[in-house]
């Protein structure tokens, strides 16, 4: 996935989990009253459960992330809040 620098992606709640490795690029994840975290290339981490949050390009070149998810049947990856 690529964002372009000055965009966000849509508020979403993870229901199951997902692993994220930032490719290119600074992510910034806003974890609303819990914060923001910011990722930088090379880092991957596994993203919040159960909490909305958004990821936004606050650089000036792409941000371009694998997001892999580990799904079960009969549930959602995402939601909206």
């Amino acid at each position: 996935m690529t964002l372009a620098p000055g965009t966000t992606s849509k508020p979403n709640i993870h229901q199951t989990p997902m692993y994220l490795q930032v490719l290119a690029g600074d992510l910034t994840v806003d974890y609303g009253a819990s914060g923001k975290k910011t990722y930088h290339a090379g880092e991957g981490f596994i993203e919040a459960q159960g909490v909305a949050h958004h990821g936004a390009n606050e650089g000036a070149v792409p941000v371009t992330f694998l997001a892999v998810y580990i799904g079960a049947d009969g549930i959602a990856n995402e939601v909206s809040p």
